[in-house]
């Protein structure tokens, strides 16, 4: 009998110590964690187009004026441009909020909908869906450098969604 294989959400990178004591004094003379300071990296390196922008697991697109979006499998339904922005609005406000009690953002609450929710989770940011009808799930979370990065994503895909409406008048 074979144990289903469990979808690991962190991973862990073996450094020298001495390695580990850089990083935190280089994290630290900028006033920020390691993990933020490897986020910088990450989008230092997107900015010099040296990496693609994108975050794996998290699936963006614009197609014909609408936005496709997608959490790991899940799939929820597809969004106008305006819709699309006040969901990356929701995704900079709460990873910005410094209280992590009460924050969060619904979209799609009725019975017969696919609801997505955005909460702050202690230090993090979860992105949530729920297909009432299927009952299907999904659960995601994500440092607030990732929901800043998310929302940037979003954003640059309602803009090109946006355009195509422009383009057919």
């Amino acid at each position: 009998m074979t144990t289903p294989k469990r979808e690991r959400i962190a991973s862990t990178i073996i450094l020298p110590a001495e390695r580990i004591a850089q990083l935190r004094t280089f994290a630290e003379a900028e006033g920020i964690t390691i993990t933020e300071l490897i986020e910088r990296w990450i989008n230092a390196e997107i900015a010099a187009e040296r990496l693609p922008d994108i975050l794996p697991n998290f699936e963006v697109t614009a197609v014909e004026g609408r936005v496709w979006f997608t959490v790991k499998d899940f799939s929820f339904p597809t969004m106008t441009p305006v819709q699309a922005e006040q969901i990356a609005d929701a995704l900079l406000e709460i990873a910005e909020a410094k209280d992590t009690v009460g924050k969060k953002a619904m979209f799609g609450t009725g019975e017969d909908e696919i609801s997505l929710k955005v909460a702050r989770k202690r230090r993090g940011v979860l992105i949530s869906g729920e297909d009432v009808q299927t009952k299907r799930a999904v659960k995601a979370s994500l440092t607030p450098g990732m929901a800043r990065d998310l929302a940037r994503i979003i954003r640059n895909e309602a803009a090109k969604a946006a355009k195509y409406y422009a383009e057919e008048e």
